[in-house]
């Protein structure tokens, strides 16, 4: 793993975050707004009102049937974007409802309690694509794509790793060339989710090779319908649902005005999004992922009998479950503290990652314990714990591994 001195620095730097999505302007925060736990009230009804409607719309038996034919839910995401969940935290004159942080931390939450990959799509095009036309978009490119994210009639995805630069992001291959009215696109990237059914990808290619590789890259709105893209679906272990993908871009044509943030600024409006992905993309997925895994083994225990009891009569069943509930707990405090801190403009680099890494590495744990309490019926397609745990896997290697996000802290304490 090769990590870029520049992250470390970044996490040192406490660069704040522009635009809303929504840190609050700089300003004091009061004593009544310290160590308060509770969401407001308007944040418990849109926590109940997601809960509601997925439970309605997101059954077990149909999270599983989307797993097993590796189908995304696009009816669903499209319910979703109607109920202002997708564009929840954009402008309101952009579709959205002018929300913020915690906010989108909610939702998500909700979502991949029942379908990790729910999660995992709507993350990829309403933060990972939305946040960053919203974050260093113009206000040309706000007004042409977010109403569209906002109501689920464009999906995005975000376009980063390459075969050769996934940690080490700042050594990748793919060019952009300068050809007065468009920008010529050559390369590939890899590992890219659900670019199979995105309509629009934020990619990043270099634009100039004779700076150092951090000062040469640019972002763009590329459009994956266009001639000159190839997608590639990958055949991976889990979040079927939520394909991963090659894309190949040959000699395609990319329209100056879908620059995105500036020519040759791409790495430093790439950082400003990092804290979000990690936050929300991965820390509120795996919390709520999480509460799914022990909600489950709970259920299970009490319905499977072992010596003519119910198993979680086992002191050692119960003791199990109890420390899955605590770490549990453990986690959404940490997530949701990293983003309060995001929303109120309180740099958290350094929570952010340990978030990532916490939530991350727990999931893979809480999901292999839920499949061991319930014995051979966890191995096996028709229940639940089956698919967690082939989804929980991967969430501590993408998007910044384990390692990535440890040498991150540890620059970040000074070692």
């Amino acid at each position: 793993m090769v990590l870029d001195r520049s992250l470390i620095r970044y996490a040192r730097s406490g660069v704040r975050h522009r635009g809303r999505f929504s840190p609050r302007r700089n300003r004091e925060i009061t004593r009544e707004e310290c160590m308060d736990f509770r969401l407001s009230p308007e944040q418990e009804r849109l926590r109940q009102a997601v809960r509601d409607f997925l439970a309605a719309e997101c059954s077990p038996h149909y999270a599983n049937e989307l797993d097993a034919k590796a189908e995304w839910p696009i009816d669903l995401y499209r319910k979703i974007a109607q109920r202002g969940w997708v564009g929840y935290a954009y402008p309101r004159e952009y579709g959205g409802d002018g929300g913020g942080i915690v906010d989108l931390t909610i939702v998500q939450e909700e979502l991949a309690y029942v379908s990790f990959s729910l999660g995992m799509g709507w993350a990829q095009s309403a933060i990972f694509g939305g946040g960053a036309i919203l974050f260093y978009g113009d206000d040309d490119q706000k007004g042409r794509f977010l109403p569209k994210l906002s109501s689920g009639e464009t999906i995005f995805c975000f376009a980063l790793t390459e075969p050769n630069a996934g940690s080490d992001a700042g050594s990748m291959q793919t060019t952009a060339v300068d050809q007065g009215d468009h920008f010529l696109l050559n390369g590939s990237k890899i590992f890219i989710s659900g670019a199979n059914i995105a309509d629009y990808a934020v990619t990043f290619a270099r634009t100039d090779k004779s700076l150092p590789k951090h000062k040469g890259l640019t972002a763009f709105i590329v459009d994956l319908r266009a001639p000159g893209v190839t997608v590639r679906p990958l055949r991976k272990m889990g979040t079927w649902p939520i394909h991963s993908c090659e894309i190949f871009f040959k000699n395609l044509q990319v329209p100056k005005e879908n620059t995105l943030g500036g020519l040759n600024k791409g790495w430093t409006n790439l950082l400003r999004s990092l804290d979000l992905e990690r936050i929300i993309g991965c820390g509120a997925q795996c919390v709520g992922a999480s509460r799914r895994v022990v909600d489950d083994a709970i259920t299970y225990a009490k319905e499977l009998h072992y010596g003519g009891q119910p198993l979680i009569k086992q002191q050692s069943v119960a003791h199990a479950l109890v420390d899955m509930e605590a770490e549990v707990e453990a986690l959404r405090i940490q997530v949701y503290r990293a983003a309060w801190m995001l929303e109120n403009n309180i740099p958290c680099s350094r929570e952010a990652s340990i978030a990532k890494v916490a939530s991350s590495e727990a999931i893979a744990r809480l999901s292999n314990m839920g499949m061991q309490i319930l014995g051979p019926y966890g191995y096996f397609s028709d229940w639940d714990e089956e698919r967690q745990y082939r989804d929980s896997r991967m969430v501590s290697i993408g998007g910044g591994s384990s390692q990535i996000q440890r040498n991150i802290i540890a620059g970040s304490i000074g070692l």
